[in-house]
């Protein structure tokens, strides 16, 4: 009898420890954070503007992306008139050509000037893509007094067209074949609602299918045909500045960038002006750029163009913002975000220490954004932080894989106290039943 309890009680906690082991692993092999991160949607972490540098390959710990250089597009300073006639059509009367930049209108009175592509691009045929042009809408003269006063106009527009097009009075360009989508940058407020549109320069994203259509510059775009719009900072006047693009075909997704100048780079800092899905381009497109000046005027220089074709790392597309996830290199994402919030901090520290030495109690002109992009941050890490718990309560019942082991340790002693409890109350009375058997001759009484 006692072999056989002995045999059973060792069977148990057999069974016991093999549970215990089991769930030992079970925890220790669950998803990391990294895991759970990758599951979260993208613009829980990252602004629109980063997620268009992730497309754009500024980030390749994250994100590898293949960019193929649309020769046929672009162009980097110094160049040649011909290598310019060669791939754009000079269209604008007053457009001039110099060997660092594209002059579309000169500082004066009345000047109309436009560039259009001499081949179109085929949508089709690259389906996700960047461009980028590096302009600088700038001054003859005293410009500090001219951005005080507003003496300037009329603005910059950047055409992706499936017709041709000419000169005309829509910042530069013959509105009434357009078919596509338009970037216009309006420097000059010719609607007396000034508050429904906003500080100027201001950007208008246009968007025609074709037939009817026309920029209503009395309204400074503001009509049925407006995507969109954004109102830029001034830094983004007389000095260096690009614009971005991202497209990507299958999702129609259309996103607009600006970059001020920033630590001698042009673009180094990007401001998201404008994010879309469902925009539909036609099959190919040339690409135009215009400016216009009437009584205020304003230089408008082109000073480069880069049109790249987007692929992932094996050469396939990149059909849409929410697949990214799925080839995120999810390892670098915690680290990604902790270091923005160290960096978050440590620019407010440097920035109060600043005030506290020059005495200036006034915020600087981007201390709002650095808050918002503190604030997102810690959103960000809050909403992880609130997805990795809801991963746990889904997978294992409780929110915290801490509490999940513990409360699993807690079961095993449990039930293996009750279990040897029962054991031990069955092995006794098994003996008293024996004993009583024995005095009585093999008869309970």
């Amino acid at each position: 009898m006692f072999k056989g309890a002995r045999i059973l009680i060792a069977l148990i906690v057999c069974i016991l420890l093999w549970s215990a082991v089991s769930y030992t692993i079970s925890f220790f092999s669950s998803p990391s954070d990294s895991k759970v991160v990758k599951q979260v949607q993208l613009d829980t972490i990252f602004d629109n503007a980063q997620i268009n540098g992730l497309l754009n390959n500024e980030m390749p710990n994250l994100l590898k992306v293949n960019k193929k250089l649309l020769q046929d597009f672009s162009i980097s300073k110094p160049w040649t008139f011909d290598q310019i006639t060669e791939k754009f059509h000079i269209r604008g009367a007053s457009t001039m050509i110099a060997r660092d930049k594209i002059r579309l209108v000169r500082d004066s009175p009345q000047q109309v000037g436009l560039i259009q592509s001499t081949k179109q691009l085929e949508v089709s045929k690259y389906e996700s893509t960047s461009l980028e042009i590096d302009f600088n809408i700038n001054f003859d003269d005293d410009a500090k007094k001219r951005l005080s006063k507003k003496l300037y106009g009329d603005g910059v527009g950047v055409w992706l067209s499936e017709n041709e097009l000419h000169s005309g009075a829509a910042l530069g360009v013959d509105d009434t074949t357009f078919k596509g989508v338009a970037v216009l940058i309006d420097t000059y407020q010719n609607s007396p609602s000034a508050s429904k549109l906003g500080k100027f320069p201001r950007v208008s994203i246009q968007y025609s299918q074709g037939g009817g259509y026309i920029y209503d510059k009395g309204q400074d775009g503001k009509s049925n045909y407006e995507l969109g719009y954004c109102n830029l900072n001034l830094k983004y006047l007389n000095s260096p500045s690009k614009m971005r693009i991202t497209y990507l075909k299958d999702s129609g997704y259309l996103s607009l960038d600006f970059g001020a100048k920033k630590n001698g780079m042009p673009g180094s800092e990007w401001f998201n002006c404008f994010t879309k899905e469902g925009v539909v381009l036609p099959e190919k497109v040339y690409l135009a750029l215009s400016s216009e000046c009437g009584a205020l005027h304003h230089n408008s220089d082109i000073l480069g163009i880069e049109w790249n074709a987007l692929t992932d790392e094996h050469g396939d597309v990149l059909s849409s913002i929410s697949d990214l996830s799925n080839i995120l290199n999810d390892e670098y994402i915690d680290e990604y975000v902790q270091n923005e919030s160290e960096n978050e901090v440590k620019e407010r520290i440097a920035k109060q220490r600043h005030r506290r030495l020059t005495k200036d109690k006034r915020p600087e002109p981007e201390a709002s954004e650095r808050r918002k992009t503190a604030q997102r941050l810690r959103k960000a890490e809050e909403r992880l932080r609130r997805q990795h718990r809801e991963n746990n309560l889904n997978k294992y019942g409780y929110e915290s894989r801490l509490t999940y082991f513990l409360q699993t340790v807690w079961l095993l002693l449990k039930w293996t106290f009750i279990i040897i409890s029962f054991l031990l109350v069955g092995f006794i009375l098994y003996n008293r039943i024996r004993k009583l058997k024995k005095k009585t001759g093999g008869f309970i009484v």
